[in-house]
């Protein structure tokens, strides 16, 4: 072939694709289809007010679930702290001055010294009250020998002598009752001094002395630490859980008994203190546990965790505010419940509605309207 046969031979070719390309255009769509993007543009829109509007016979509602939002009684903890057994009570046929066990040594001395300190005091008091009425017996005796002396030295038949020796020893009776009195009461401060230092050694180590002392054979003395920014959520009377490591299916319901009165220096956290019912014999002193504080039923807002919409390190979730519209609200996020919902502090309120499922297909729009800078309408919690 000639060079000019194959110039002519590509013209030719160059001209059929051109007048091919033209006449595929021309030709009319199909009936029953359309472009899809401009589909979803008409079922779904961006208002200018902010709102997210959803054609209501549009395919793109089946992708969507909606909710509308009920108070739930649950029983959600407020706080979760660790814990520990320290001490539990042995079976009655123990021998008395052996009826706890305790979860170290260090302890246990504690209580042996809180125990010899209350024996002493009790001790030191019927020994003051003796020594009080023994007193007074000689002091009476001594009075009435005064008495009778004055009697017959008026008379005449005794000298004043004798007299001035009977009041003598009246007298001394009362300084060394006195001072009996007074020794035997330094001594009983000094006990209870070293009784309340005992007990605070006790409180720092975990033991609460009042509830030791009411401690059932089927009961256990727990004690956990709070930390110090969360002290003020926990109070005397505030329903538990305790889950202990070692049994993490089961679960001892129980109530705050006691908060220490002090707090750690060197932990920085507030123990308290409670006991829980041991029926069958499962536990023992030392083992830890987990501490859910705060678990009565509470009505609150939970959300399906899908329904949150993740922008800007906020939470938002598609509330109805008219029919078939939507906008975006900013919500406070709590505690994860179930692992399927969300506590909702603040930004929603019983009745709202929705979008639960497939508010994530939502997410450009979203963002567009809260950009955009149209939430001036958006409800405030």
């Amino acid at each position: 072939m000639t060079p000019l046969s194959k110039k002519i031979t590509i013209a030719a070719l160059l001209m059929l694709a051109v007048s091919g390309l033209y006449y595929f255009k021309s030709m009319p769509a199909k009936p029953g289809v359309t472009d899809r993007s401009a589909q979803d543009e008409q079922a779904v829109s961006l208002q200018s007010d902010g709102q997210i509007q959803i054609q209501p016979d549009a395919p793109f509602n089946r992708k969507i679930e909606r909710s509308t939002i009920r108070l739930q009684a649950v029983s959600l903890p407020e706080l979760t702290v660790t814990g520990s057994i320290i001490a539990k009570r042995k079976s009655a046929h123990a021998a008395s001055n052996e009826q706890f066990e305790f979860i170290n040594q260090q302890i246990s001395s504690l209580y042996a010294n809180w125990k010899n300190g209350e024996n002493e005091i009790e001790f030191l008091n019927k020994q003051y009250q003796k020594t009080k009425e023994l007193n007074q017996a000689k002091l009476n005796s001594q009075r009435v020998e005064v008495d009778r002396l004055k009697r017959l030295v008026e008379i005449g038949t005794e000298a004043a002598r004798d007299l001035s020796l009977a009041e003598a020893n009246l007298l001394q009776a009362q300084l060394e009752g006195q001072k009996a009195l007074f020794d035997l009461q330094s001594a009983l401060n000094q006990a209870r001094n070293n009784r309340a230092d005992t007990e605070r050694q006790l409180f720092q180590e975990g033991i609460d002395i009042n509830l030791l002392s009411h401690l059932k054979v089927d009961e256990v003395l727990v004690a956990g630490d709070v930390p110090e920014a969360s002290a003020g959520k926990v109070y005397p009377g505030q329903k538990l859980n305790t889950v202990f490591y070692g049994d993490s299916d089961k679960t001892f319901p129980g109530e705050l008994a006691s908060i220490s009165p002090l707090l750690s220096f060197q932990k920085r956290s507030l123990r308290i203190y409670f006991t829980l019912a041991d029926t069958h014999d499962l536990l023992r002193p030392g083992m830890f546990a987990d501490i859910q504080l705060g678990t009565e039923a509470k009505n609150k807002i939970l959300i399906s965790s899908e329904a949150l919409i993740h922008i800007n390190k906020k939470d938002y979730v598609l509330v109805l505010v008219q029919p078939e519209k939507w906008k975006p609200v900013e919500v406070s996020v709590g505690d994860n419940f179930d692992h399927k919902s969300v506590e909702i502090l603040e930004g929603l309120h019983a009745g709202d509605t929705l979008i639960e499922q497939g508010a994530i297909l939502l997410k450009p729009l979203a963002i567009m309207s809260i950009e955009a800078g149209n939430l001036n309408g958006m409800r405030k919690s």
